[in-house]
């Protein structure tokens, strides 16, 4: 390295340097299932809730330059969310290191993003092809003493537009089912009403079965993230 510090942890994995940001904690707020809230382009947005419940986000809605819009799904009387991003860095009171340029890259008055798990993969591994509802992707432990939240990247979901209508949708989303222990991607059924965009179309593929219009997407991958004392 040419400047600064590089840490590795016990697997030999690197955990700071010089030459790396970390994504930092920004912002933190509520919502109630169907609300929808607005935070910039550059952030990263992490969501939970109460055991005993479920959530999900739905894509981004582009509201200007570097705004996004997203409404939160999900069971419950309230969700919380979490924003991350690259910079800035709080300065800290006993490290600080900084890149090549000057620029403070990690202290110890930041709260980098901690990722505790991370899922991949492909919805043709169901055996019709699909997801179906009650279908659990995944698993994820959580310790007694620890809040987990997850970041989702794609979400693999399949929606059906009756006869082709893109009014009402029946959609299978991938929600993250929270217990006292463990956070469950487990596939909802929930109805989304459509006007002229939809939660969950993006770039999805479109298809016609029989006289419903179906729009999926069979690649997911997520992140689930440490947000203790967040």
């Amino acid at each position: 390295m040419s400047a600064g510090l590089t840490v590795y942890n016990t697997n030999n994995v690197l955990q700071i340097s010089d030459s790396i940001s970390c994504l930092q904690f920004l912002q933190k707020g509520t919502a109630y299932p169907g609300q929808t809230i607005q935070i910039s382009t550059n952030y990263v947005l992490a969501i939970s809730t109460t055991a005993g419940n479920w959530c999900c986000t739905s894509l981004y809605i582009p509201v200007s330059n570097n705004i996004a819009s997203y409404t939160l799904l999900g069971s419950g009387s309230m969700i919380t969310w979490y924003a991350f991003s690259m910079s800035p860095t709080l300065s800290g009171h006993y490290l600080e290191i900084y890149d090549t340029n000057s620029k403070l890259i990690f202290s110890d008055g930041g709260m980098p993003m901690k990722i505790m798990d991370f899922h991949t993969g492909n919805l043709g591994n169901f055996s019709d092809g699909y997801p179906h509802n009650g279908a659990t992707l995944s698993t994820t432990s959580i310790p007694s003493d620890k809040i987990y939240a997850i970041v989702y990247g794609q979400k693999g979901f399949l929606e059906t537009g009756s006869n082709g209508n893109p009014g009402d949708f029946h959609s299978l989303i991938p929600g993250a089912s929270f217990t006292a222990n463990a956070v469950n991607i487990v596939f909802h059924s929930i109805v989304v009403s459509h006007t002229n965009t939809s939660y969950y179309v993006g770039n999805s593929t479109p298809r016609i079965d029989g006289n419903d219009l179906i729009f999926y997407a069979k690649a997911y991958y997520y992140m689930i993230i440490d947000v203790t004392g967040i």
